[in-house]
């Protein structure tokens, strides 16, 4: 094969379509490989998954560039976004600019992001191969690298791009270091019933001194709840019953018990001297949709880490998505930087087909690799930061959090 993919979720699957679709690689040999079997749904589900996904704009257009995005069975618009601070209360709203006819985000279930990209992978002369298990990789320096199935075929490929997630065996295969912690956090998920609003488009956030906890639109009756805390705290919420569940949603999102007094005096005289002075606005405090309900059998649970391989390529070898890098979800941007992976590793592939370059060149692969990391890292970064500032109830930090959001939210060029 010209390209072997490894690992058919969301954004190797996309790799492969965008691949598959460009008139540069039509006379390519492309390979999908993943280990599970194929998802491919007609019809949209009766019931909402709890893994779900918040798209960018630049997401959309990458879907849009191959004609996924339409196939999307369900989709939710984000129009605002509501993100305090339990301890003072100060937040910060942002919303969408109607004239611009683009949303903050939109909110998709995985399994029907993969059905809608397999469906326009179909199409094209990419072969896919489902429940096709990497036993190992023989990778000699030069040659081509070697893929051993677990039925026993030996496959080879000019170019070896991994899309294997966050425990990566191309990236274990290759001697490729990273720099890893876990984060002591613990994400609960689960699909919930909000008391009915009439346009249920507004994601809330709110940090918890454990953690941040956030319900994402699904439609007007259903959210997606992503709630990070301790692994102790976490495992209770998955044993305790639904109404109890549901109670201590409720109370997480309104309790005041973490409430910092003297920060909450001083930027209450804050808001007053902005709004005076005409120096700017804070937006007006909004409460989220009460929770009524959850969703038997939609609660589940997995570890927070944060993983970034030192290297995103070698000779005729590349990472994306997970297997690259995977970041704390409280910014909903994971998913995102692996489609921006595609985007970049797809226009370098096709520059070097115009170019007749090798496809595997490492020197062609590098161009990948530095274009993506002066986009993750400072990414990485800024949300590491984000989640060890507001994950405690420190007075000075809460302090100094609260006035830079409140500076934030109450002047638009900052914000």
């Amino acid at each position: 094969y010209d390209i072997v993919i490894t690992g058919g979720g969301m954004v190797g699957s996309a790799m492969a379509a965008s691949l598959g679709h460009s008139k540069l690689f039509e006379e390519k040999r492309i390979l999908l490989l993943e280990s599970g079997p194929k998802v491919l749904l007609d019809k949209t589900p009766d019931k909402y998954s709890s893994q779900v996904c918040s798209l960018s704009g630049a997401t959309k257009d990458l879907l849009n560039s191959f004609c996924a995005w339409d196939k999307i069975l369900r989709l939710q618009p984000v129009k605002h976004m509501r993100i305090w601070d339990s301890c003072s209360d100060v937040g910060i709203t942002f919303n969408h600019k109607p004239d611009s006819g683009e949303y903050l985000a939109h909110v998709a279930e995985n399994n029907l992001i993969v059905s809608a990209i397999v469906n326009r992978l179909l199409e094209t002369k990419v072969e896919i191969r489902y429940k096709a298990k990497v036993k190992s990789y023989i990778l000699n320096g030069g040659d081509d690298p070697k893929i051993v199935l677990d039925d026993g075929d030996v496959l080879k490929a000019k170019l070896l791009i991994g899309a294997d997630g966050v425990n990566s065996l191309l990236r274990k295969s290759c001697n490729i270091s990273t720099v890893a912690w876990p984060y002591q956090q613990t994400a609960v998920v689960s699909v919930v019933h909000i008391f009915e609003v009439l346009n249920n488009n507004t994601a809330w956030q709110r940090f918890l001194p454990t953690g941040p906890i956030a319900l994402l639109p699904l439609s007007n009756q259903f959210s997606c709840l992503i709630w990070t805390t301790t692994p102790s705290e976490a495992k209770r919420l998955l044993s305790i019953g639904a109404e109890d569940f549901v109670s201590e949603v409720n109370t997480a999102y309104l309790c005041e018990k973490d409430s910092n007094e003297f920060t909450a005096r001083l930027t209450s005289c804050v808001k007053q001297f902005l709004s005076t002075t005409g120096l700017g606005q804070c937006s007006v405090k909004q409460l989220p949709p009460k929770v009524v309900g959850v969703d038997e059998g939609s609660r589940k649970s997995f570890p927070l880490t944060l993983c970034h391989s030192n290297y995103y390529v070698k000779n005729k070898i590349a990472l994306i998505g997970d297997a690259a890098h995977r970041v704390h979800p409280l910014s909903g941007q994971g998913v995102n930087l692996g489609f921006g992976d595609v985007i970049s590793l797809a226009k370098v592939l096709e520059e070097a087909v115009l170019r007749g370059e090798e496809l595997g060149n490492i020197r062609t692969l590098a161009r990948y690799e530095t274009d993506r990391q002066r986009s993750v890292l400072p990414m990485m970064a800024t949300i590491d930061f984000l989640n060890r500032f507001y994950s405690n109830d420190l007075s000075p930090l809460v302090l100094m959090r609260s006035l830079g959001c409140q500076v934030a939210d109450a002047v638009p060029f900052i914000k």
